[in-house]
């Protein structure tokens, strides 16, 4: 039965049962949202552009104003009354019932609110509420007396899609009525920006969101709540200077919701006035409509531009709805995924691009499968076991592995020599194939030869100049090995004819003699002595010591030690006399003060002498 020409019957019958907010007997309204969830679950939860109100007639067959919004299933025995057979009072006339017995009413609905009504009386029961899988158990239907229009439930806020609701009997219930609400784009005061559906902040705005406490920095009370609308608000004190907001949709209404207060504002629509000094007071503690432009003028669809200016007070702004007529039909796809090698993808679905609706649906993609690579050969085959050959997917960069087998028969295998150098080893009697480039057989192996250490460049320190200990080289392969160190000159160079008892003068202990003219010798002098047990001591500061000193065909053994230590026998003899020789250089010392003591050990060496000849020492 079409009722299209009952539309606007409906529409008024449905505002004014929303203003009315029946409650009857010991029927309690129920909201599918609970306490302090959303403040705009009540019986006006919004003030929505446009509600369709559907009877319970509204099956798949019917025929209604609207009926894309709305359907309703019956489960389960279930009467339709008339007006004769017992309707009388309720909307339409009409009205289904059941006494349970595992019936239900299962009503698909495509909006952002449902509104449920009823008949009760005194022998009615209950009956599960559930919207989109959230269960309300035990909403009641009874009441002292038989009342018609009974509002019962509201679904609240719910985010614009597609939802079902659920009602399950569990006795004597009764369906008349449910109203839904059509979409609208809902914008937070957290949208920022410039462009359509964004908010545009002029002067110094703060912001609030209730998991933000320490956000709040300011003298006043928080405005935000956890009834404000997704929790979170902006808001301006005109004390603290000027303030506004601008706003762009594509429309043909809209509405600025606030928290009420005794702020004042000038309102704007496309730059004419639409509201001076308009109060802030909404008469409602958490998102009340401070402005609806169609109190002002009806807009055509196009692009709109809201500006509102804070006059006085302190102004808080929480959300803007915008009634949408989609004349812009501009369209952008959501919700797209990519095709994955192994994974479907998805479409996406095309929504309105103003306002976000949903136009359709989109379809699943298959995977696209895999692009494998040429491949590398990661284990190669041998002629006792079979090799491995990794393939790799360009796209998600997975792999695969095959087996490869040896196929080679090296029927032109090459015999194959190598030397050993100093540092690598070398082989003999091994053997190559050039068809499948591998060595099938590694020989008898050579093992390096390792370096010819070689010492050159080096150089003795004197008293004047720097020695150096001379860099190492390969003998066999030319090759430098490593660095020598610069021998240090003698800081001090003493001559013998410096005596006494001090520090880098020579302390003769004995009998000893001294001698000049000796062209040969250091400055032209020495000391010497063949008495057994005759001493030198010579103290010094310093990390070494040289003795230098004549070898000849007279000079016997002389013993050397260092601050009383172990003493170090030397012969001085040599065939042919030599001056200036070093006879005795100490070991590394402690930094610090020695002593030094040479010794007469009337020794002789292969000659008859055993004089000991003085001549300088170097520190």
């Amino acid at each position: 039965m079409k009722r299209k020409w009952k539309k606007q019957i409906s529409i008024l019958l449905c505002l004014f049962l929303i203003c009315t907010n029946l409650f009857v007997g010991n029927v309690t309204t129920v909201y599918a949202q609970e306490k302090g969830e959303d403040a705009t679950a009540s019986p006006a939860a919004a003030p929505y552009d446009k509600v369709y109100v559907f009877d319970d007639m509204n099956t798949k067959d019917a025929e209604y104003e609207g009926k894309e919004y709305c359907q309703i299933e019956y489960i389960g025995t279930w009467t339709g009354e008339g007006q004769s057979e017992g309707g009388a009072g309720c909307y339409m006339g009409t009205d289904h019932w059941t006494f349970g017995n595992e019936a239900a009413c299962i009503i698909t609905f495509v909006g952002t609110n449902l509104k449920f009504y009823t008949r009760t009386n005194d022998d009615f029961k209950t009956a599960d509420f559930s919207v989109d899988g959230k269960v309300i158990p035990d909403v009641n239907f009874c009441s002292e007396k038989k009342e018609h229009n009974v509002f019962l439930y509201d679904t609240g806020v719910l985010p614009y899609g597609e939802h079902v609701l659920t009602i399950t009997a569990k006795g004597l219930i009764v369906v008349d009525r449910v109203e839904v609400s059509c979409p609208y784009a809902a914008v937070n005061d957290v949208d920022e920006g410039t462009e359509a559906l964004e908010i545009n902040y002029g002067g110094r705005w703060h912001y609030e969101a209730v998991a933000q406490p320490e956000n709040c920095t300011h003298g006043f009370a928080s405005k935000v709540k956890d009834s404000s609308y997704k929790k979170d608000v902006h808001w301006a004190d005109k004390n603290e200077g000027e303030a506004s907001l601008e706003f762009k949709f594509y429309g043909t209404s809209v509405k600025y919701y606030t928290e009420s207060g005794s702020a004042q504002i000038k309102a704007f629509i496309d730059g004419e006035q639409a509201a001076d000094n308009l109060s802030m007071n909404t008469e409602t503690p958490n998102q009340g409509l401070a402005f609806d432009s169609n109190d002002y003028k009806a807009l055509d669809a196009g692009l709109h531009t809201l500006k509102v200016e804070l006059v006085s007070g302190v102004l808080v702004s929480d959300r803007i709805e915008v009634c949408c007529s989609h004349k812009n039909e501009e369209q952008v796809v959501v919700n797209k995924k990519e095709p994955l090698c192994e994974e479907d993808g998805y479409s996406g679905d095309s929504c309105y691009k103003d306002c976000g609706e949903k136009i359709s649906d989109g379809q699943a993609v298959l995977a696209k499968g895999h692009t494998w690579d040429a491949g590398v050969v990661t284990i190669e085959p041998t002629e006792e076991e079979d090799g491995e050959k990794t393939y790799t997917c360009t796209e998600c960069h997975k792999t695969r592995t095959e087996t490869v087998s040896f196929s080679c028969s090296h029927e032109n295998k090459q015999e194959r020599h190598k030397e050993a150098t100093c540092t690598e080893a070398g082989y003999r009697d091994a053997y190559y194939c050039p068809d499948c480039q591998k060595m099938i057989s590694e020989g008898t192996i050579i093992e390096a030869l390792g370096h010819d250490r070689e010492v050159r460049g080096r150089k003795e320190a004197s008293g004047t100049e720097d020695g150096y200990t001379g860099d190492t080289y390969c003998k066999r392969c030319e090759e430098f090995l490593e660095s020598g160190e610069v021998i240090p000159k003698a800081y001090a160079v003493v001559n013998d004819a410096v005596t006494g008892t001090g520090e880098l003068q020579f302390n003769y202990i004995g009998t000893w003699a001294a001698g000049t003219g000796t062209e040969n010798c250091y400055e032209g002098d020495n000391h010497w002595s063949d008495t057994t047990d005759a001493a030198l001591e010579f103290k010094f500061r310093g990390a070494s010591v040289k003795f230098y000193s004549q070898k000849g065909n007279n000079l016997g053994y002389a013993g050397f030690s260092i601050d009383g230590g172990e003493e170090e026998k030397i012969n001085m003899y040599q065939a042919n006399k030599q001056d200036q020789v070093l006879i005795y250089q100490s070991h590394d010392l402690q930094p610090g003060e020695h002593t030094l003591r040479v010794r007469v050990t009337g020794e002789n060496g292969a000659g008859p002498g055993t004089n000991v000849v003085a001549d300088r020492i170097e520190v």
